[in-house]
């Protein structure tokens, strides 16, 4: 999985970021603070959703990887943006409960803390949309590019199948931030 994650950085330009390949990782990403994608070398023993078990493995793998890289050439602002606001909703988030159980419910903080979440989640959104978006789309480039033996009709599969779960994998995405929302609105109505 190193030599095809290499190959698609060097396919998007990208000769700046690193690739580290280890059995202890539970999954592949990529970490901005590092610059470095990290890849799972168990990800054979991962478990496939039902829906996809008809399409060859290597797709998916492939358009996991390109959604790392991707993530590797995103506008450096925007990640800062989302370490930023994802820390700072955290903290936020963490004030307005403490504030409310001591009986000091400030509404200004309330608002801020609901709007730093928001605009985490709308950074994150970005990011991860133009990945999602992007991956198959790099990865048939890459197959053909490569002459790598996968059928089109997989790659049409794992697109549908992208396509159906895109807004729950969104959900998942920014889970954390979702809950926070819903916290803090729960403090301000209360």
């Amino acid at each position: 999985m190193e030599k095809i994650t290499k190959d698609v950085l060097k396919y998007l330009n990208n000769g700046h970021t690193n690739v580290e390949e280890k059995e202890d990782f539970k999954g592949n990403y990529y970490s901005f603070l590092t610059d470095t994608i990290y890849l799972s070398k168990n990800i054979a023993k991962q478990k496939i959703p039902r829906q996809v078990k008809n399409i060859d493995k290597r797709v998916g793998n492939l358009i996991v990887i390109c959604h790392e890289c991707i993530h590797s050439v995103q506008n450096k602002a925007l990640h800062i943006l989302n370490i930023i606001l994802s820390n700072l909703s955290i903290l936020l988030c963490v004030l307005c409960v403490a504030l409310t159980a001591f009986g000091e419910k400030n509404q200004v903080v309330n608002i801020c803390t609901e709007i730093v979440v928001l605009m985490a989640i709308v950074i994150r959104l970005i990011l991860e949309l133009e990945a999602i978006n992007r991956s198959v789309i790099i990865a048939k480039k890459i197959i053909k590019k490569n002459n790598i033996d996968i059928n089109e009709s997989d790659i049409k599969k794992a697109k549908e199948f992208i396509n159906k779960t895109k807004i729950l994998a969104l959900i998942r995405m920014t889970m954390d931030k979702l809950i926070a929302f819903v916290i803090v609105a729960l403090i301000i109505i209360i």
